[in-house]
């Protein structure tokens, strides 16, 4: 794989955004995230990342490509789901921490799904 890849480097930035309504108790998430590839053999390489990345519009996700800085922009939208109380309990016991004034949410590393890192959230 080196040799295919080469010294690619990737840069990438995501916004996270959740929307949690306490008294309906539920939750929603968005997201858009932007990848640029660079060095190595991106030339190469670049028509079938690109493919791959446009696959994932199948499954909902809007997927715009820049060819010319060889970067991909994703977004998409999960809607509101209820969460239990039991759901709740399950969170604040994996360590899904809220302050004392409701303005920042932090989430340990690995709790939502294995290689996930820390991610915390604040109020706008």
């Amino acid at each position: 794989m080196q040799a295919l890849y080469g010294n690619m480097r990737v840069t990438s930035r995501v916004d996270i955004t959740l929307t949690i309504d306490a008294n309906a108790k539920t939750y929603a998430i968005s997201m858009a995230s932007t990848a640029t590839y660079s060095g190595g053999n991106i030339i190469l390489m670049w028509p079938m990342l690109k493919a791959s990345f446009e696959n994932l519009a199948e499954q909902g996700v809007s997927v715009t490509t820049n060819d010319a800085a060889h970067s991909v922009t994703m977004s998409y939208s999960l809607p509101a789901e209820t969460l239990s109380d039991e759901a709740i309990t399950e969170m604040l016991d994996g360590g899904l921490q809220i302050n004392q004034n409701g303005t920042k949410i932090k989430v340990p590393a690995n709790s939502l799904q294995q290689g996930i890192p820390e991610l915390i959230f604040y109020k706008q």
